[in-house]
């Protein structure tokens, strides 16, 4: 019961980081966006949340690497 209970706040812990990342990347803090993402992949490898994260992470860096953005 006690790992039931652990493995439902770590959900929610991820839940929490994603939504923080997503919130961050949508009022333009790409910075800060990119911190959460990389946490969830480094904390959370083998989730689905992972994998978005994986992918927002290299959408994010082309981004702010762009020679057209002011980043």
């Amino acid at each position: 019961k006690a790992e039931e209970q652990e493995e439902k706040a770590a959900e929610k812990r991820l839940a929490s980081l994603m939504k923080q990342a997503q919130a961050l990347e949508k009022m333009g803090q790409k910075s800060g966006a990119l911190d959460f993402y990389r946490r969830i992949v480094k904390e959370y490898p083998d989730s689905k949340e992972a994998k978005i994260a994986k992918e927002r992470i290299k959408a994010l860096s082309t981004w702010t690497r762009s020679p057209y953005n002011s980043a």
